[in-house]
């Protein structure tokens, strides 16, 4: 079962849901999110069969999924997760336990970001908001793993599913398209300080190590004419 959060002012700016089977859990992370007015809590669910079903009429901002160390049936749910809701981001709350190849599994079929359950009081909001701010939460742990927490290129059916947002997309295609970062923020009325933060997280996702990877990238994927 699962429940849903419903609120009598409308629909909160930064949406979450909350996947955990331990109940204790779920009551921590509730309490930690529940004392930062700007998120609202849309629904909790103790499976992953339920995540991805309130997931997918939910719509979430973001979801918050906890474990101990990602199993197949979590993997596929983070993997359907990507596809349906692909403007989602999953943050995971995982044990101290988890081996690090199975953190890099999360990673790969589509999770944004993790945390330590040992960390989850000092680093969860930070992780949040960042990730509401620029889809990108990078922690002290992060480093030590050596792994990439941005990695988001899935193969299925040969294709290549990018976590570009329809933003980053968007202004990816117009820098490839020959436009400055000034020309592009006046078009898409955002800062050009903003267009240029887009851009490098465009750089990084991607792991590009230059501005002619962006537009091979940007042609390659028919963002932009040859």
């Amino acid at each position: 079962m699962f429940t849903v959060a419903t609120s009598a002012f409308g629909r909160c700016p930064y949406r979450i849901l909350i996947g955990e089977e331990c109940s204790l859990a779920r009551r921590g992370l509730r309490g930690l999110l529940s004392s930062d007015p700007e998120l609202k809590i849309c629904g909790e669910v103790s499976n992953v069969r339920d995540l991805v079903q309130l997931a997918k009429k939910e719509k979430p901002d973001l979801i918050i999924k906890g474990t101990t160390s990602p199993q197949m049936d979590e993997l596929e749910a983070i993997v359907s997760i990507h596809q349906t809701c692909p403007e989602t981001r999953i943050l995971i709350v995982l044990s101290m336990r988890a081996a690090k190849d199975s953190l890099r599994a999360a990673l790969d079929s589509g999770a944004h970001a993790y945390i330590f359950r040992s960390d989850a009081e000092s680093e969860l909001l930070s992780a949040v908001h960042n990730l509401r701010r620029c889809g990108l939460f990078s922690g002290p742990t992060v480093p030590k793993l050596g792994i990439n927490s941005s990695i988001r290129n899935l193969r299925m059916n040969g294709t290549i599913v990018q976590a570009l947002t329809n933003r980053e997309l968007e202004i990816a295609s117009l820098l490839a398209g020959g436009y400055s970062n000034k020309e592009v923020a006046a078009k898409l009325n955002l800062s050009p300080r903003t267009v240029e933060t887009h851009r490098d997280h465009i750089m990084h996702k991607m792991t590009f190590s230059n501005f002619s990877e962006l537009v091979r990238f940007a042609i390659r994927e028919r963002l932009i004419g040859p």
